[in-house]
């Protein structure tokens, strides 16, 4: 899991699985690859909604969205703060290169995988 923040997924910030980008494991990224990951991001597929719309101060970010691409699992809200910042999880950065910038769709069985992961995880607060 990636771009989580305390503000917005208190359940899930503490999962052992989340990924914090830090000095050691971060890549500085380009203008045009940061507009190909936003894309990567936000094409990727949806695993859960609800209906809450989430701020920074009074600026809206988006609707509230979990998304996969069966390996990794962000919040709708990170494609807003990589937009603000120039480096990323080099982890994640060279996962979306092998796939060229292009999103594969989940399976069925790939998305009972993600979703049945997500609800342990949120239960366990």
């Amino acid at each position: 899991m990636i771009g989580f923040r305390m503000e917005y997924d208190k359940a899930l910030i503490n999962s052992k699985y989340i990924f914090e980008t830090s000095d050691e494991d971060a890549s500085f990224i380009t203008k045009e690859e940061k507009d190909m990951l936003v894309e990567y991001l936000e094409k990727s597929d949806i695993v859960f909604s609800k209906t809450l719309a989430l701020f920074d101060g009074e600026n809206y970010i988006a609707p509230y969205i979990i998304f996969s691409d069966s390996e990794w699992i962000w919040p709708s809200y990170f494609s807003y703060n990589l937009a603000r910042q120039d480096y990323i999880n080099s982890s994640f950065l060279f996962h979306v290169q092998i796939r060229n910038y292009k999103p594969l769709a989940l399976t069925e069985e790939q998305r009972r995988e993600v979703t049945f992961f997500l609800e342990k995880e949120m239960l366990k607060v």
